[in-house]
């Protein structure tokens, strides 16, 4: 499935688009932000996104519901039992698409809501 971008008050938005966070308070432990809500619903003011973070040695979390993503040919875990959403006004400029990762991300959501 092509990733198409979306106009939303001058923001680009492409569902599974990675935005460099720019909250200075959250910056650090979470540098990336996935926009995983479908391009369809572009009328909304809020996106739902994933918080992106490094991977930490010892990392124990669930594997099958934090799919591994590539930015800049580093690894990080997107942490999707963390989605929230946000307005689309304060997402981050992209640094990258999580496209390819497509499958594992829309399992873990899927997982996350159903169980299974």
């Amino acid at each position: 499935m092509a990733n198409t971008t979306v106009p939303f008050d001058g923001i680009l938005m492409a569902q599974f688009d990675i935005h460099t966070n720019i909250d200075p308070k959250s910056r650090s432990r979470t540098p990336y932000i996935l926009d995983i809500q479908s391009d369809h619903l572009d009328v909304l003011a809020t996106r739902i996104v994933v918080p992106v973070q490094k991977i930490r040695d010892g990392d124990d979390r669930i594997t099958r519901i934090h799919p591994i993503v590539e930015i800049a040919g580093q690894r990080y875990v997107a942490v999707v039992s963390e989605m929230a959403a946000i307005l689309a006004r304060i997402l981050g400029p992209v640094v990258a698409t999580a496209a390819d990762a497509r499958t594992d991300i829309v399992a873990a959501v899927d997982l996350l809501i159903t169980g299974f």
